[in-house]
């Protein structure tokens, strides 16, 4: 009787040793999945990462761009800002200049030195009957011709000069 317990015992152990090896085996693929589950997990984390540090360096590089624009802007808007400032300078020189050339003792100086007009003293009125103005009227003479050659070329000599204290650029008299 002691050769079945024998036998029975070795194929108790033969079935201990190929379930401990299919354990074995078992826990080796398990060992492997679970490896490749760590390296697929450490791999996608690598990806997130990688896409995170992407993202934030294209925002960087977004961000710097649109500082060094608005740098460029500010800068325009200084250099158009002391451009405002030298034109309304210019403005008030301009305005002063005008309100200079239009004073009377600046017209009066202008018509004397260089018009060539003399201030009346006294003003005479002549009167003169219907029958003495019909044959003025009718009889040109020599000196009428030249005084009157001399008042058209006064006349526009005073119209050109007032035609250029009144011509003014628009917008430049506001204030």
């Amino acid at each position: 009787m002691n050769k079945v317990i024998v036998v029975e015992k070795k194929t108790k152990d033969y079935k201990k040793i190929n379930s401990t090896a299919s354990n074995k085996e078992k826990q080796q693929r398990q060992q492997k999945s679970s490896n490749n589950n760590k390296s697929d997990s450490i791999l996608i984390y690598m990806i997130i990462g990688i896409l995170i540090t992407l993202i934030t360096v294209i925002f960087s590089i977004l961000y710097i761009n649109k500082y060094v624009e608005l740098s460029k802007i500010n800068l325009k808007i200084n250099q158009v800002e002391k451009e405002i400032e030298t034109l309304t300078a210019k403005k008030q020189k301009l305005k002063l200049k005008i309100s200079q050339n239009k004073s009377l003792s600046r017209v009066e100086k202008v018509a004397k030195n260089e018009l060539g007009m003399i201030k009346a003293e006294d003003i005479e009125y002549i009167a003169m009957g219907q029958q003495e103005m019909s044959n003025i009227k009718n009889k040109p003479s020599v000196d009428s011709t030249v005084n009157r050659f001399r008042l058209s070329r006064l006349s526009r000599k005073v119209i050109s000069w007032l035609q250029g204290l009144t011509e003014v650029e628009a917008g430049t008299l506001e204030e």
